[in-house]
């Protein structure tokens, strides 16, 4: 289940979180909209206003409008966790699927499974649906931005190594003009400076991840991995590709279907030109950020 929900009340866990993980119910988290999704302070639209008495039995409801983008499994999930602006802030709810007034439709993209737009034309849940305080919706999400921005820098290393490891046995079995690809100096360097990208981003997503099982703030080191991470995982994986020639880019490897999922990793979960800027205002200071006027 969406990390957020475990800082949820005890009805929210029983009724969400304990079946999610008996039952295998799938959810999403929508926060992106057309607007833009990596400075969601400013750029969430969808509003959520507060109906005294509305609900079921005269209970309180919150009524949600507005459009998310880019959200994956809303097309199959039994619920997800939604954020809009409340009267006091930007706030995180659980929202059933299929209620009326929801609509989820599927958005084509490079990757072979497509995220999806969630309309929202007053969409009511109950008053309990809301997670944590109203108007902590973003303090709640930066853990899961942590966990998510972890999980695409591991991946990227992973499928790294698995790229070498397949073109490294094709190398040392493929012949050109008399002798193993792997005996060409050119193809030698591609893969020994895949690896030590490799291992560098492996290190910088362990030590994001021991940061955060400590207990500490692991914003910026979770940013610099995911950084690092998926831009080597798109180099390497292309690296790869060329040295196969032809068959690196046939569907009877992964590697063409790996590049496409590394080409939309550098842009979810915090672009790479987002966690840049990010990890420059740490570097550089206040001086980043552009004036006002």
């Amino acid at each position: 289940p969406p990390v957020v929900l475990y800082q949820g009340d005890p009805d929210l866990i029983d009724r969400y979180v304990k079946p999610t993980i008996e039952q295998g119910w799938t959810s999403y988290t929508a926060i992106a909209e057309e607007s833009g999704g990596s400075d969601p302070a400013r750029a969430i639209k969808t509003t959520a206003r507060l109906v005294k008495g509305g609900g079921e039995a005269g209970g309180d409801e919150w009524v949600l409008t507005g459009r998310k983008m880019w959200i994956t499994n809303a097309d199959r999930a039994r619920f997800g966790v939604i954020y809009a602006r409340a009267p006091g802030g930007i706030s995180a709810f659980v929202v059933d699927s299929g209620l009326p007034g929801m609509t989820v439709r599927p958005i084509p993209v490079i990757r072979d499974h497509w995220p999806t737009e969630v309309v929202l034309d007053e969409v009511r849940v109950p008053a309990a649906n809301l997670i944590g305080e109203e108007g902590k919706g973003l303090s709640l999400a930066s853990g899961w931005l942590v966990r998510g921005r972890l999980t695409y820098a591991a991946r990227g290393v992973g499928v790294a190594q698995e790229a070498v490891r397949l073109a490294t046995e094709w190398v040392r079995d493929r012949q050109t003009f008399g002798a193993a690809l792997a005996t060409r100096q050119a193809v030698q360097w591609a893969i020994a400076d895949s690896q030590v990208e490799i291992d560098a981003g492996r290190l910088l997503t362990w030590r994001a991840a021991w940061e955060d099982d400590a207990g500490r703030d692991a914003r910026l080191s979770a940013a610099k991995a995911k950084l690092y991470c998926t831009e080597l995982g798109f180099r390497v994986v292309d690296r790869m590709i060329q040295l196969l020639g032809a068959m690196g880019v046939a569907r009877e490897l992964p590697l063409e279907g790996w590049l496409r999922d590394l080409r939309v990793a550098r842009l979810v979960e915090g672009s790479s030109e987002m966690l840049r800027s990010q990890v420059a205002r740490q570097v550089i200071g206040p001086a980043v950020r552009p004036s006002a006027g």
